[in-house]
């Protein structure tokens, strides 16, 4: 018991939240709405029986093909052949646009890394997205030699290079040029949105 009591009372202790963010306005208002974080109170303790990243790891792996009804999706999917011969998949729900039928609001949704369409968070989102108020449509971005997308040039995605991503926004801003664009990024994906 004491042992088990010990265990615990460490893995608590060193969970505290350190918040770090820039002296700007923008960082102190994002901490300032995250009370219960900036306090000197604050933990972030993981589920004890995912408390590494090895176990997180194998989880999430776990959970990426499962298949409930709010993550059921059919994409369209459509090829961008970048300038160097590389090959990014669009995966459209629940359909690819027409010119003639231009939505007013498209989310763009970037995986994280080895991520694409096919994992079970992006279809949920996916479709949750979909079918929500806004009815938006939505395009999962799936990088070069992911999400069954052929790997067609030597030049693989890394999360530096974010010039796949920014072809990609302004393909379908080109294509449609009235439907506003909102962007999901999971990990790898919302670094490059944040480049």
């Amino acid at each position: 018991g004491a042992t088990v009591y010990y265990g615990m009372s460490k893995y608590v202790e060193n969970s505290r939240v350190e918040i770090v963010a820039d002296e700007s306005g923008e960082g102190q208002r994002l901490i300032a709405q995250c009370a219960s974080l900036s306090s000197p109170h604050a933990r972030l303790v993981p589920t004890p029986y995912l408390c590494s990243g090895m176990l997180q790891t194998v989880y999430c792996t776990s959970q990426a093909l499962k298949q409930d009804a709010g993550s059921r999706v059919e994409y369209v999917r459509e090829s961008k052949e970048m300038e160097d011969g590389g090959t990014v998949s669009l995966d459209w729900y629940p359909e690819q646009p027409t010119k003639d039928d231009e939505p007013r609001v498209i989310a763009v949704v970037v995986p994280g890394l080895g991520g694409s369409a096919y994992e079970y968070h992006v279809r949920s989102v996916a479709r949750r997205l979909a079918e929500g108020k806004q009815r938006m449509h939505v395009v999962v971005s799936n990088h070069r030699g992911s999400g069954r997308t052929p790997l067609t040039s030597g030049r693989l995605y890394n999360a530096y290079d974010t010039s796949d991503l920014r072809d990609v926004l302004a393909h379908i801003h080109e294509r449609y040029p009235q439907a506003a664009l909102v962007a999901v990024g999971f990990s790898l994906g919302a670094n490059l949105l944040t480049r």
